[in-house]
């Protein structure tokens, strides 16, 4: 594998971590549960069946995250990101190497 492969591999791993990272947020803020994907820009269900306004309790956004598995969603793409960060930095640092060997 090419000092140039190695870049591309990290350089694409970083942005699927932060691709990851960007939809783990907008699962919190939006109130979506990890195994729900809303479709066409639909609204998530309301929580009991209930629908928005229907004269039943208020319900939470939050009540539909299961926090804990967003916030190892991001642990893990912080840490997918970091590692792809290394790699590309380590990249860099072999192509300077040869550079200079051959100047």
């Amino acid at each position: 594998m090419g000092i140039g492969v190695s870049l591309l591999n990290g350089v694409q791993g970083m942005t699927s971590a932060a691709r990851s990272q960007e939809a783990t947020a907008r699962n919190v803020a939006n109130g979506v549960k990890t195994d729900q994907k809303p479709q066409g820009g639909a609204s998530p269900p309301a929580i009991g069946g209930l629908e928005e306004g229907g004269g039943g309790p208020p319900s939470s956004p939050f009540l539909s995250v299961d926090l804990g598995r967003e916030m190892t969603n991001m642990a893990m793409s912080k840490a997918a990101y970091e590692a792809n960060a290394k790699v590309v930095e380590v990249s860099r640092n072999m192509l300077e190497k040869t550079i200079d060997l051959e100047a």
